[in-house]
């Protein structure tokens, strides 16, 4: 059973986890340190958190970790338990410095309550303003207006959590500028692109999804093969690769500069 909750008023906005990520990930820490794998009924989440059972925190707290994919619930009633979910290991259990692939958990679980993934949907580059993000949510999503200056606020701290700055820069953002500097330090020619941003001939298979995408009226065809696992980090290699593609084009030249130049 997959839940969000939120403490309604009368007037009910839609379902969104009542506490941000962050939170719901020390909860989820808490639960992994006395049961690890396993499972626990609701008495026993219940005391690993400090609520107590008739706790309407408690609930709101499980449906949270459901929300953003941390925890699954089986059963009903006095036989209903809990336990973590695959997510919910591979974020807490990488302890590598810098780990990409649980920055990427960080972002998958981000943007698992609805709301969120349709707010991402929306402004994919990065989150709009707080006043911009709560008219969204007040007019667009149903919220009313105490939940939506809640939910705007995790929607914030998430944002920050997985990897984006206040400013809505990213830290591929901050790679993306050391890219560039290293190719100018280097001196890369307009055909030399970093193989990174080329998947070999090898990966290709098929199974492969083919995205084509037509620029420039059809002038330019673009066709993109995914052959693995896409997804934030897929994305931005292929923006990545677009702005130094760009940064390494010759510089065009206008028809009037190309005249002086013939007469000069």
């Amino acid at each position: 059973m997959n839940e969000e909750a939120y403490t309604k008023s009368k007037d009910r906005s839609p379902n969104f986890p009542f506490i941000n990520l962050e939170t719901a990930l020390h909860r989820a820490q808490q639960f992994y340190k006395e049961e690890k794998r396993g499972s626990a009924p609701f008495a026993g989440i219940a005391h690993h958190w400090g609520y107590s059972v008739s706790s309407s925190g408690c609930k709101q707290t499980a449906a949270a970790l459901m929300s953003y994919g941390l925890m699954d619930d089986e059963g009903s009633g006095p036989q209903r338990t809990f336990r973590l979910t695959e997510l919910a290991f591979r974020i807490l259990l990488d302890q590598r410095p810098d780990s990409q692939e649980r920055a990427d958990y960080l972002r998958e679980a981000a943007v698992k309550p609805s709301v969120a993934a349709d707010v991402y949907a929306k402004w994919h580059d990065g989150l709009p303003s707080s006043a911009t993000l709560h008219h969204y949510l007040v007019f667009d999503r149903s919220f009313n207006d105490t939940s939506a200056v809640k939910v705007a606020k995790i929607l914030i701290e998430n944002h920050q959590l997985v990897g984006f700055g206040e400013s809505g820069s990213s830290l591929h953002d901050t790679e993306q500028s050391e890219d560039m500097q290293s190719l100018s330090r280097h001196q890369v020619q307009a055909n030399q692109v970093p193989s990174p941003m080329i998947p070999s001939a090898a990966a290709a298979d098929a199974d492969a999804l083919t995205e084509r995408i037509y620029l420039l009226g059809g002038e330019v065809v673009l066709t993109i093969q995914y052959s693995g696992k896409k997804g934030f980090q897929a994305f931005d290699q292929i923006e990545k690769y677009g702005k130094l593609r760009k940064a390494l084009e010759p510089t065009p030249v206008s028809q009037e500069d190309e005249s002086k130049k013939i007469l000069d």
